[in-house]
């Protein structure tokens, strides 16, 4: 799902899009039906801005998903939520690119 569809945000902000709730969604089906997995919830942010408030943000990013994915039923004991900034960029040619701003979620058992 995430490979076709992103859960991306506005610059300088951590809600999640009505876009990226949809997304959340369709996971959520799949993630109630195998709920031993471990959920590790990585926020990014795209290159502009100090790098502390990158990470801060990438943070609040990985957090509200982490309380999304909580409040919808998934085991919030299961979940971490890690925050890296602008490290690791999508589009590296492209380091303001909307695009970067995004979260990723790992899934493990």
């Amino acid at each position: 799902i995430l490979k076709s569809k992103n859960i991306n945000f506005v610059r300088n902000r951590a809600r999640i899009t009505k876009k990226g709730i949809e997304t959340l969604n369709e996971i959520i089906v799949i993630l109630k039906k195998v709920p031993d997995v471990k959920i590790e919830v990585r926020g990014y942010t795209d290159a502009s801005g100090k790098r502390a408030i990158n990470k801060w943000i990438s943070e609040e990013r990985a957090k509200s998903v982490r309380n999304y994915l909580g409040s919808s039923g998934i085991n919030p004991v299961n979940i971490v939520a890690k925050g890296f900034g602008e490290e690791d960029l999508l589009y590296e040619d492209k380091p303001y690119s909307k695009l970067n701003r995004r979260v990723e979620i790992g899934i493990r058992r």
